[in-house]
């Protein structure tokens, strides 16, 4: 018993040590308020925002290949009106050539676009204290070891949390301890937001919990959670799935629709768990599935995988960070000597206030866009599904219809989240980007010709995991979007002078981009190659009787071009 304590005595001051003395430690004296204040997790396949609420533990569950497919991508087949529409812009007659535009290709905003990246589930954590008050309360990220720590101070005993998504193991992994033995205790829960377009199923069984989900349109999905506690006991909980309480929401039927997390979540645990009692010590392992690693049994394949996953905690959780620094610690970014000794979001207000972000938070603000790389777009293991790339959000999202379906927009969010990772020597996240253009290949060459009769292949400004997007009327016009994710890959091969990657995923891309815009550019009135129609993304003209953004060959088409 005096081991346990002094275990924690010496974990508590290590841990103040480092919150004063590093600047890879995010932390906080107070939970998170919302979603978006949450630590995430990730490595790359799987990851969860932690809130670290120490009553009711929400824990956002994310796969990076769970998306939904009921858009396919769709001709519009204005081909043949091209001639007449290039005749229109060359004589300056925008808006007689945004009308003939829209018989065909919808206005902004009146269309479905793409296939919305949606949410796992939620693991819930419900640890038993009574009615004991919450004092001593700290959550920290701590960037060097990807591991989120959560402590607290009830009824005179520490509790603590830890957290990390292990790559090495492929799982999500949790531990839950105290100061003093045989006082861990709570309820673990799977439950899913309301959703018309989702069935959602569970059971449970002694430290084993199951959700599965199945779309309208046939994508499926399970989670699997495996408790092992050390002391006391596990005991039954919820064995059939109880949906949160509340009226299901309506169906969604006005096409782009940004469809936001309102409920809180349940105060009282729901959806289907299990429970341990007494314990020393509780060990989650948290497996997700979607179809790509498991087109049969979606359940046994996690069940496989989390009895084939150790239960040392110790030496998950060792290996994950040695695996993680094994990248993290690349690089450093050294600007102030001085000790951290007020909270990340002391800093921010801090700045906020005085106009003038200090040197501990652009170190930070490194630390974090390095780690938040890491953690969103590590490729997986050889044997597993591709990566999907780096999306609106990373690989986090809580919402049935989040900000722009979590998509990829390619006139420059996808690309700023690859631009500096050359630079910070994190070659490896490169070549999922070169993989998936390729993969959307077939569709951007039909694009290419249903859109402009051209040869070669065209990605739409906006993209999915499995398809290209829709076009609207703003974006009709810009054709630079593969020439500008291709331009990254081309700095990814200048950095590593890879010429397997140059031979095998970059060529191929170029020379269908290049086969492109050999069809589609024409000679404007003084002989030069210029692409018409033209347009500068999601940028409307003004001085016309609608919003529109065909133009004169824009800067940014001439720039990538």
């Amino acid at each position: 018993m005096q081991d346990h304590v002094d275990h924690y005595n010496f974990w508590q001051k290590h841990v103040e040590r480092r919150i004063m003395r590093s600047s890879h430690v995010i932390w906080s004296k107070k939970p998170a308020g919302d979603w978006a204040e949450g630590y995430p997790i990730g490595n790359g396949r799987l990851g969860g925002m932690i809130l670290g609420d120490p009553l009711r533990e929400r824990i956002a569950l994310n796969h990076d290949r769970l998306w939904r497919n009921f858009w396919t991508f769709q001709e519009h087949r204005t081909a043949a009106d091209l001639p007449e529409l290039r005749r229109l812009c060359t004589a300056g007659k925008w808006d007689e050539a945004h009308d003939l535009l829209i018989r065909k290709i919808p206005v902004s905003g009146q269309a479905l676009y793409l296939n919305p990246f949606v949410p796992a589930c939620d693991l819930g954590v419900y640890p038993y204290h009574g009615d004991d008050a919450i004092t001593e309360y700290q959550r920290r990220l701590d960037l060097d070891a990807a591991v989120v720590e959560v402590s607290y101070v009830a009824g005179g005993v520490r509790y603590r949390r830890e957290y990390f998504s292990s790559w090495p193991a492929g799982v999500l992994v949790i531990r839950l301890s105290a100061s003093q033995a045989g006082r861990v205790r709570g309820e673990v829960t799977l439950s899913r937001l309301l959703d018309p377009d989702c069935d959602v199923t569970g059971s449970s069984r002694l430290g084993e919990v199951v959700l599965e989900g199945a779309f309208e349109e046939g994508v499926r999905f399970a989670t699997v959670v495996r408790v092992v506690q050390r002391g006391g006991r596990l005991t039954g909980g919820r064995r059939e799935y109880q949906p949160p309480a509340g009226p299901l929401p309506p169906k969604d039927l006005n096409g782009l629709q940004f469809i936001f997390r309102e409920q809180d979540y349940p105060h009282d645990p729901v959806g289907v768990s299990t429970c341990f009692d007494c314990a020393d010590e509780a060990l989650l392992l948290v497996a997700m599935a979607t179809e790509d690693e498991a087109a049969g049994d979606l359940v046994g394949w996690c069940r496989d995988k989390l009895h084939s996953t150790p239960t040392d905690f110790d030496q998950l959780r060792a290996e994950h960070v040695l695996d993680h620094q094994r990248l993290y610690r690349r690089v450093s970014l050294n600007l102030s000597p001085q000790p951290q000794t007020v909270t990340t979001e002391e800093l921010i207000e801090e700045a906020r206030d005085s106009g003038d972000t200090s040197p501990a938070l652009f170190e930070q603000m490194f630390d974090m866009g390095r780690y938040l790389a890491l953690a969103s777009g590590r490729p997986p293991a050889p044997d597993q599904p591709a990566k999907a790339p780096i999306n609106l959000q990373g690989i986090w999202n809580q919402d049935r219809r989040p900000a722009w379906d979590c998509d990829y927009h390619l006139d420059l969010n996808l690309q700023m989240c690859y631009w500096p990772l050359s630079m910070a020597n994190l070659e490896e996240l490169l070549p999922p980007v070169a993989d998936w253009l390729t993969s959307l290949l077939p569709q951007a060459q039909r694009a290419a010709m249903d859109l402009f009769g051209c040869r070669g292949a065209l990605w739409s400004g906006v993209c999915d995991l499995r398809h290209v997007g829709n076009v609207d009327d703003l974006c009709f016009g810009w054709t630079g979007a593969g020439a500008w994710v291709a331009q990254i890959l081309w700095h990814h091969w200048e950095y590593s002078g890879d010429r397997a990657f140059l031979r095998d995923k970059l060529y191929p891309v170029l020379k269908e981009i290049g086969q492109f815009y050999e069809d589609y550019l024409i000679e404007d009135q003084r002989g030069r190659l210029a692409p018409v129609p033209s347009a500068s993304p999601e940028m409307g003209i003004k001085g016309r009787k609608r919003y529109s953004a065909l133009s004169s060959p824009s800067a940014m088409d001439l720039e990538l071009i």
